[in-house]
């Protein structure tokens, strides 16, 4: 598990529940918010550019109103590929997740999977135990990544899809909302519908 210091951006309601969730993990060590707003709270809160310097890589965003602002400012301090954004009621299960990663409310990532640089992980979608999603995948809401795949580098796994146990997905591969997977995809380009079935390439749709 990479995941270790948490610097919590936004110290108010939100942040709170972010706060709750990570002491819920013992492998995740909550040690500051970070808020441009001095206030009394129960970790030290830091300035953006304080708690940037401490090199504190792994962040939780409390209020959904201040995410692009926070987004926006810790890119600039950090720079994209050092930022894992965590969101709330989210279940890591001693998974490997790299840096730049998005994980959105209620996501759950199984054991042994290993999610690399740069992915989104979109609310509710679920990676399998020992599954490998490569760099600049998104998984969109719903999307379930069963036990042992392989997904390559820039793909996107539509709502609500399902890859089934043991496939591998090529690199720069679309998967359509709702699509079901039901054996390797070796071959880049879009796929839609049950079982899924390619329709062209990427830059047709």
């Amino acid at each position: 598990m990479l995941l270790r210091q948490l610097a919590i951006l936004g110290a108010r309601s939100s942040g709170h529940k972010v706060l709750t969730a990570a002491r819920g993990d013992p492998r995740i060590i909550p040690v500051c918010f970070g808020d441009d707003v001095p206030c009394e709270e129960e970790l030290p809160v830091h300035s953006m550019a304080e708690a940037a310097s401490r090199g504190m890589f792994i962040s939780g965003i409390g209020s959904p109103t201040a995410r692009k602002r926070v987004i926006g400012d810790a890119i600039e301090y950090w720079g994209l590929g050092k930022l894992t954004t965590v969101q709330h009621q989210i279940s890591v299960i001693e998974g490997i997740v790299d840096q730049g990663v998005l994980i959105c409310p209620f996501v759950t990532v199984s054991y042994g999977a290993a999610v690399e640089m740069c992915v989104t992980l979109n609310v509710g979608s679920v990676i399998g135990p020992d599954a490998h999603i490569e760099s600049f995948v998104t998984v969109n809401q719903q999307a379930v990544i069963a036990a042992e795949c392989s997904i390559g580098e820039m793909s996107y796994i539509g709502m609500g899809a399902r890859i089934l146990q043991g496939l591998k997905i090529a690199p720069r591969t679309m998967i359509g909302a709702g699509a079901v997977v039901t054996k390797d995809i070796e071959e880049p380009g879009t796929y839609i519908g049950i079982p899924a079935r390619r329709v062209g390439d990427w830059e047709d749709v």
